[in-house]
């Protein structure tokens, strides 16, 4: 099987083909979302610095 293809009896399978242009937009808001939230999206902001006390 060096050329990726399976010989096989039945001649009326047909390749595998991919999703087309919605499942890749669908992907690609998937990996935005993961991304977002590995770079801490979903943290709380720090919380504000203490007052200057003026001493």
């Amino acid at each position: 099987m060096l050329t990726g293809r399976k010989q096989i009896e039945r001649t009326d399978a047909e390749d595998a083909r991919g999703g087309g242009w919605i499942v890749f937009t669908i992907v690609l808001a998937v990996t935005a979302g993961v991304l977002w939230v590995a770079n801490g999206g979903l943290l709380a902001p720090p919380p504000p610095p203490p007052p200057d006390l003026g001493w």
